[in-house]
This record gives structure tokens, sequence and C-alpha cells, in this order.
């Protein structure tokens, strides 16, 4: 409740229970540990598990949606894989032309961007707690303005939405994201720290303090401390990972496209010339050799 249910972004969330999708319940003999109705202090939760599954779980599908960006995939409701083709032929390379013809043109390229285009329709259907639909309808609502004069949900949508038809996906609406939400975390990091640094002063300085606890709390900062920054410095990378395929991806199709094209040159208008050129050429050898 406290990271999910009650912000103001809770819309762009399933209506599924997140609790129960993540499995965050700890549970003593009699209640939920990380539970604000059964424990409001919160004082027995470990941290250090339950907040790094939601940020990791975050970070998941919102990298699940923008590599479908690169393909064009905004969606995998009402998805049509040839509407999908020209869609990403023309936002990348300014084709105009119908499904049918790009197939007669190039199909060997237009049957690998189809398979990869299926595959990441398949990943969105793998988003855990991020419901994409909704971010989807408020990035057309919305329209996504270039100055950025957006906010709360419409922000989250365009970020991860706004790269439809500008042939780039990494936006910088997009980075902004990202980097908000490391901020984010690396605040509330700081947070729990402070607040088991100080829990632990208060319990030493009590007549009958509990070295065994105090041990815990202590283990439980370190472990916290220790892999949100793994998960930061992962979550950079990723981004760095997801900047080469989003210029990468584009040049491999266009490669495809040339390779293609070179082979119906090579076919249909290099080999009539090249004939006349051997026939040339062996009417011409050894002319001036005697008989």
């Amino acid at each position: 409740m406290p990271f999910l249910k009650d912000s103001s972004l809770s819309w762009i969330f399933k209506d599924e229970d997140i609790v129960k999708v993540l499995k965050l319940k700890q549970r003593s003999w009699w209640k939920d540990k990380c539970s604000l109705q059964d424990n409001p202090n919160l004082k027995d939760c470990d941290m250090s598990v339950y907040a790094t599954v939601i940020f990791s779980t975050i970070m998941s599908d919102i990298f699940k949606i923008k590599y479908a960006q690169v393909m064009d995939v905004d969606g995998s409701e009402n998805f049509d894989s040839n509407k999908k083709v020209e869609e990403f032929m023309h936002w990348y390379f300014g084709y105009k032309e119908k499904y049918t013809d790009l197939k007669n043109e190039f199909p060997q390229t237009v049957d690998v961007l189809k398979s990869n285009q299926k595959y990441y329709k398949k990943v969105l259907d793998t988003l855990k707690i991020i419901d994409n639909a909704k971010l989807v309808g408020s990035a057309k609502a919305s329209k996504c303005p270039s100055n950025w004069m957006v906010t709360w949900v419409d922000f989250v949508a365009c970020a991860l939405h706004s790269s439809q038809e500008k042939w780039l996906a990494l936006t910088p609406s997009f980075i902004t994201m990202i980097y908000n939400e490391i901020l984010n975390y690396n605040i509330f990091e700081l947070y729990v720290q402070h607040w088991i640094d100080a829990k632990v002063d208060y319990m030493s300085s009590k007549q009958w303090k509990n070295e065994k606890e105090i041990r815990e709390y202590k283990a439980k900062s370190l472990d916290f401390n220790w892999y949100a920054g793994l998960q930061i410095q992962a979550t950079k990378y990723a981004l760095r990972t997801f900047e080469d395929f989003n210029m990468t991806y584009p040049l491999h199709i266009w490669l495809l496209l040339y390779q293609e094209k070179m082979k119906i040159f090579r076919d249909k208008k290099l080999s009539p010339i090249v004939t006349l050129f051997y026939s040339l050429s062996e009417k011409l050898q050894n002319v001036q050799l005697p008989n």
C-alpha cells in the first residue's frame, strides 16, 4: 500500500492484487509484517526484500514496453501484424506501400520483421503490474505535446509511448523518467537507512537492549543498501543496452532491405549485362594470335 495503492499514479497499475502477484507478504504466525493494517510502523518488515522486488518489477515492465516500441509495437491488444509491418517501414524508412507490396518486394526482410514484432507482442503479454493498455490510450488522448506540458499519468504514458511515428524510441522524456525513478529510489533507500539507524541508536541507548535484535536491524540495513545499489547500477546498464538496441535494430533491418535490393539488381538487372560482357570477352580474347 505505501508504495503503490496510495500513489497518485496507482491508475497505471493493473487491477490485480500486486501483493499476491509479486508474493510480497512477509508473515509471522498471525500477521503480515509488511502490512500497514496489521503493523502500522512496519518495524518487522524487511525492506531489502519488499522494496527491491517492487522496483525490479517496475523496471522490468518499463523496459519490456520500450523494447517493443523499437519494433513499433505499442500494445498487445488488437494486434495486426500486417499493419505493424507497414507502420514500421513507414516510420523508419518512409515506405508508404501496403503490406502485400512490401512482402512481394522484400519477402525475407518482412518475414524477419514480422517474426520479431510477434515476439515482442508476446513480451508485452508478460507484463506483471503495469497496465500498458491504459498507457497507450492515455498517450493517444494527450497526443504527447513536444513542449512536455504533461504531468502524472500522462507523463508516464508519453515517456513510454510518445515515440510512435517519430522515428526514435529513445526519447528525452523516457530518459527523464528513468532517472527520476533512480533518484526516487535513492531517496527512499536513504530514508530507510536513516530510519534503521535511528531505531538502532534508540535500542542501544536502552538499558535492556537486545544485542541480537540490534544486529538483525543492522543486517537489514546493509542488505537493502547493498542490493539497492546493485539494482541502480543494473538499471543504468539496462538503459545503455537499450540505447544500443534502439540504434542498431533499424540499421539491421535497413541492411536486410539493402541486401534484398542488391539481390534483385543482380538477378534481374545485372545478369543480362554480364552475359553480354562475357560474350564480348570470348570474341575478343587472343585476337592477335595466328591461326
